[in-house]
């Protein structure tokens, strides 16, 4: 009888929770507006990473490592945790990883850190408030999207395919191509 009771409670359980959670599992849409304000996001976080983040006055440390010279991140990118919680904001884990491999990003002495002379910045020319965004691909949470993005006041565009993958927490670039 026991037995009994505490299965139907296990049952009723589930039920339950089964029947609230049908909304949740609902994937947003991703808006052509919205592909560009994220891939400007990504763009905007990389030109951050990339000059070490933003230091507080005396932060800012050097290191001879291998025959080159690195310089820790700023502390609110210091840890691989915190880097990679930023990276992610916009991106997937798999191209979080991508980025800091591709870029030399290195741990020391428990900081991450990056060689001092790594400073990329965007290209000025490109006029990403500009960008327009075609779906080129959907499945339920995988987008492909190409962007058209002027460049300067010329009558020339680039193109880039930006690849969005659905994680849970919202859409995420896994990959661009240009």
């Amino acid at each position: 009888m026991k037995r009994l009771c505490l299965l139907t409670l296990f049952t009723f359980m589930v039920l339950f929770l089964v029947s609230c959670s049908n909304g949740s599992t609902e994937i947003e849409e991703l808006t052509p507006v919205e592909s560009v304000e994220l891939t400007i996001q990504m763009f905007e976080t990389e030109r951050i990473i990339l000059n070490g983040g933003m230091y507080e006055e005396g932060e800012y440390e050097t290191f001879t490592y291998k025959g080159g010279r690195y310089r820790y991140l700023a502390a609110h990118l210091n840890t691989k945790k915190k880097l990679m919680a930023t990276l992610q904001e916009t991106m997937t884990k798999k191209a979080a990883k991508r980025f800091i491999k591709e870029n030399g990003i290195i741990k020391h002495k428990r900081k991450m850190a990056q060689l001092d002379t790594v400073i990329r910045s965007e290209d000025p020319l490109y006029r990403y408030d500009s960008a327009t965004a075609k779906e080129l691909k959907a499945k339920k949470k995988k987008k492909t999207v190409q962007l058209t993005v002027p460049i300067g006041e010329t009558r020339t565009a680039a193109t880039l395919t930006v690849f969005f993958k659905y994680d849970g927490n919202g859409w995420r670039i896994d990959k661009i191509e240009s």
